[in-house]
């Protein structure tokens, strides 16, 4: 078979390979334009401007991907009635100890 970017006579290790080696393979993909594909992205956690090849990539590292969890879980968090309902008794009464309202009134926490 003969190589689809340098035409020279290879053995396929697959039914697939059209190339005889990978820097074929990279110079062909990148003449066809599909090694060229980059998304510009906007980090929602630190702003940052970052590209990556991947589609569905959103954060430009794990650092802010860690801290968007942790930002969305105490958010949903507080959106639980039973949350809700102790934080409002704590902001009515700055007195009362949380951790003792979790005991007391809330024992399956």
């Amino acid at each position: 078979m003969k190589c689809k970017w340098c035409g020279k006579e290879f053995t396929p290790k697959s039914y697939n390979n059209v190339y005889c080696s990978k820097d074929c393979y990279d110079e062909g993909n990148r003449r066809n334009g599909l090694s060229d594909i980059v998304y510009e992205r906007t980090c929602p956690v630190c702003l940052s401007k970052f590209k990556t090849q991947y589609k569905r990539k959103v954060f430009c590292c794990a650092d802010c991907a860690d801290e968007y969890r942790d930002i969305a879980a105490d958010i949903l968090l507080k959106r639980r009635p039973v949350i809700r309902n102790m934080l409002l008794k704590v902001k009515a009464d700055p007195s009362i100890d949380i951790d003792n309202l979790l005991r007391k009134e809330y024992p399956k926490i």
